[in-house]
């Protein structure tokens, strides 16, 4: 499966800069891990946060239990995902996009809880 990976980053006057990358896999792996397909450098994420399958009527997310995840705002372990809903992972927020042609499926990454002050 191919997906489309947009990693987002503010700037202190609130722009948004993007940095696309091209992923080929079976499943979507997010984590801190350097092995994972999108890497989650913040110590509060786990080596494997979650993961990111598409199954027979779209996609859904399965994060191992007691993980720090949120879908839509409902703290959970797994559930199916749509464009447009939020998974909180830890410090940051995964938004699933409309793919592009192509594209089985597409997401944006934006860490939005930094820790402590990150415009010092």
């Amino acid at each position: 499966m191919e997906f489309q990976v947009k990693y987002l980053t503010r700037r202190r006057s609130g722009d948004a800069v993007s940095r696309d990358e091209d992923v080929n896999c079976e499943v979507l792996n997010f984590g801190r891990s350097t092995g994972s397909e999108v890497e989650l450098a913040d110590p509060r994420v786990r080596l494997l946060q979650g993961t990111l399958h598409v199954r027979a009527g779209g996609l859904f997310f399965e994060a191992p239990p007691s993980a720090n995840v949120s879908i839509d705002g409902q703290v959970t372990t797994s559930g199916p995902v749509s464009i447009g809903s939020i998974i909180e992972i830890g410090p940051y927020d995964v938004v699933i996009l409309e793919p592009p042609e192509g594209k089985d499926g597409a997401v944006s990454v934006e860490l939005t809880r930094p820790a402590g002050n990150a415009q010092a």
